[in-house]
């Protein structure tokens, strides 16, 4: 593009234009140049109350963004550090939005990340206060007022809808903090909370207004006092301190989504034990897996099918009856797999002893070749002997070695060779997350075995000084109990979760229920021998399995509206996987979360029915909606841990400033001075400073301008508390 108006292109239809234009800004500038100015009396401009001088005109046929815009007022768009960096246009119609022409690429109609900058020469200073809003005509009314202004331009069809949608007045409100300028940002009084909120990590003080972004009912001078009073008033008000951490409440664990007998089972145990109720269900779940995971996949779309083998994880500190649980519930497989030894014993050892003989066999003739060697005599008879033998092995003997409390992965694997179903399970869980398979050297390889296993994937196990072997075909289900200290120390480098090891795990931290569980006497145990049969009849059930020893799952199939319902809600996690989705801070875990709904509805449909019929939508909406929890959980927990680290050191801040501020007879303390001797180190860089005052909250520190230089100003009430008055 060169100087001269593109007035007659149009600029979606002008290659060479939008490149020129990604690669020189300044050509923002040229096009500006080129509009004549505003009269006074032009109806948009009367429109809006503007200010002649800022405004220009398109005067010649002009198309942008598909619209013909000759006629249209244009105002220019700056960042905090006064570039122009677009234009934006407003329609003659006061229905049609703006739309807007930009140095950025791929705009389509919307500049995010520019403002119109009214009264620019008095923002030229840093520490000016700049005030922002979305409405015209709120900002020409403050810029005769002769404040500093930027209107973020936020589109009229937006107002009134969730703030998040503006992103452009978030964008202004950081930038212009970054260029150290106070800013203050005047909504409607009914918005006031909720923009508050939107804006709580910004150093944006937002103050409500009625009648701002109308701003007809007002003289400028009397809006203009009118923002400043409620500035003055936010400032000398200090609300009551907030804790530094929200309540972490555990929503209601869905029981109504398991079947009736299912949960006739967790209430029965529940009423006994006084368990958490998402301790008894999450570890029901869990033996469920172990017992019915070598029977039988889930198949998705004919494509797509997955294991019905689950992780779980319980975050409970000791004391809390895990084990006590876990044992009652794990009972059958305990139970199963000692009688499995007991009538095979015979079998057992026979295989045993063939399998020495073998291999008793196979040493004789390898000694044999190596004399033969050494002496420079023939050995091929001797080598097809070997040959021979190695090519007909014993034939294994399946030996049931279903539960693993304690193993590495390494011993998963080695158990999988005897049996091609184990299940982990562990109340003291960090003899599997804190043992020698999971030191640091070996962790992310393990924790990879570990997510292949869990995804039905082949495993090989390569060893330089003992024998290498791969697998398939095997089935890994993991039941684990951890204390928080413990899970938080495993966890401290990132690494597990990196991996996506956390990801596969159905995770809670149920609430506490000491203090509440008063004896009572036990029940008949109707449902928990119900369940015990049924686990038997499920272990019981024979296992396809190949001559390598690997599974040969049965495929269950789901009914036409389950799979529907499983995109549906696949769908719909997807979703919110986004920058700004529910499940932005768990992607990893909400990845997951759908495969996890199909594993779920493929056991309750194994429980009740075995290896006959479909997945229906009924059983399917259960394992949604049991996933979904956990998923939420996952949140709730991840979003705790990173919270309590942060915690930690904003209140060890916050000691540090009060004691600053009582030996000192003061209020509030030199940010400077705090950058320069703050004990904690890692707060002596700007960046970090700033995130741990946002940590504190703006109702128990603020940055605050003292003598023209920033301080941090403390809460009034949380001075008076430190004194003990």
């Amino acid at each position: 593009m060169n100087s001269a108006h593109p007035q007659t292109q149009d600029l979606n239809h002008a290659p060479t234009a939008l490149t020129a234009l990604q690669d020189a800004p300044q050509d923002v500038l040229s096009i500006w140049a080129s509009y004549p100015p505003a009269q006074a009396n032009n109806a948009i401009l009367m429109r809006f109350n503007g200010i002649a001088d800022v405004c220009r005109i398109v005067a010649d046929d002009f198309t942008l963004h598909g619209k013909d815009v000759q006629d249209w007022l244009v105002l220019p768009l700056h960042d905090a550090r006064q570039k122009m960096t677009g234009l934006a246009y407003l329609s003659p119609d006061p229905d049609d939005r703006p739309t807007y022409y930009s140095d950025l690429p791929n705009d389509e109609g919307y500049h995010p990340q520019g403002g119109v900058v009214l009264n620019m020469q008095d923002i030229a200073h840093c520490h000016q206060p700049v005030y922002i809003v979305s409405d015209p005509k709120a900002g020409f009314m403050l810029a005769r007022a002769g404040l500093a202004v930027v209107v973020s331009f936020t589109p009229d069809h937006w107002r009134g809808n969730h703030p998040t949608y503006a992103a452009n007045l978030l964008y202004q409100a950081r930038e212009w903090s970054e260029e150290n300028h106070p800013v203050i940002v005047p909504v409607e009084f009914k918005d006031l909370r909720k923009y508050q909120e939107w804006l709580s990590d910004t150093d944006a003080v937002v103050v409500g207004v009625v009648g701002i972004n109308g701003a007809t009912m007002y003289e400028p001078e009397e809006l203009a006092d009118l923002i400043k009073a409620a500035v003055q008033a936010t400032a000398d008000t200090w609300p009551e301190p907030e804790p530094l951490t929200d309540p972490d409440h555990q929503a209601p664990y869905p029981v109504h989504a398991l079947p009736a007998d299912l949960q006739a089972l967790v209430k029965e145990i529940q009423q006994y034990y006084q368990a958490p109720v998402p301790m008894i269900a999450t570890c029901a779940l869990s033996i469920l897996s172990s017992a019915g995971q070598a029977l039988a996949d889930v198949d998705i779309d004919g494509t797509l099918s997955k294991p019905l083998s689950l992780f779980t994880l319980i975050v409970a500190e000791s004391g809390e009856r895990k084990s006590e649980i876990d044992k009652v519930l794990s009972k059958p497989l305990h139970e199963w797999e000692r009688q499995q030894l007991e009538d095979r014993a015979d079998e057992i050892k026979a295989a045993r002893a063939s399998h020495k003989v073998w291999e008793s066999a196979k040493r004789g003739i390898e000694k044999r070749i190596e004399t033969l060697v050494s002496k420079d005599q023939d050995y091929s008879q001797a080598a097809d002997k070997l040959a021979e033998l190695e090519a007909n092995p014993p034939q294994p003997v399946l030996i049931p070695d279903l539960i693993m409390q304690d193993q590495t992965p390494e011993g998963m694997a080695k158990a999988l060779k005897r049996y091609p179903s184990i299940c982990l399970l562990s109340s003291e869980a960090a003899v599997v997350l804190g043992g020698h398979g999971m030191g640091k050297d070996s962790a992310s390889r393990n924790q990879g075995m570990m997510n292949d296993l869990w995804s039905g994937q082949p495993i090989k196990i390569t060893r330089a000084m003992a024998e290498s072997f791969s697998l398939h075909g095997r089935r890994l289900s993991a039941g684990l109990a951890v204390q928080q200290s413990v899970l938080s120390a495993f966890a401290k480098d990132g690494a597990a979760r990196g991996i996506g090891f956390f990801a596969r795990f159905l995770i809670t931290q149920p609430d506490s229920t000491k203090g509440t569980r008063f004896y009572k006497a036990p029940s008949e145990w109707r449902h928990l021998n119900a369940w015990r049969d049924r686990i038997h009849a499920l272990l019981n059930t024979p296992l396809q399995i190949d001559s390598d020893g690997a599974l040969q799952p049965e495929l269950l199939q789901l009914a036409p509206d389950a799979k529907q319902l499983w995109i549906d809600g696949y769908n719909a996690i997807e979703r919110e996987l986004g920058q700004f989705g529910e499940f932005a801070d768990v992607g990893d875990v909400a990845s997951k979360s759908a495969d996890n709904a199909a594993r779920i509805a493929g056991l309750l449909h194994l429980y009740q029915h075995g290896l006959v019929g479909r997945v229906t939508a009924e059983e399917m909406r259960c394992g949604l909606a049991l996933a979904l929890w956990h998923l939420n959980e996952s949140k709730r927990y991840f979003t705790k841990a990173k919270t309590d680290e942060k915690t930690v050191l904003a209140d060890r801040l916050e000691q540090w400033l009060v004691t600053y501020c009582a030996e000192q007879k003061t209020d509030h303390v030199p940010r400077a001075y705090v950058l320069q001797h703050c004990p904690i180190r890692a707060l002596r860089k700007a960046a970090a400073l700033d995130e741990m005052i946002k940590t504190l909250g703006s109702t128990r520190c603020r940055l605050d301008n003292r003598n023209g230089k920033q301080a941090l100003l403390i809460n009034p009430a949380i001075l008076k508390t430190a004194k003990g008055c």
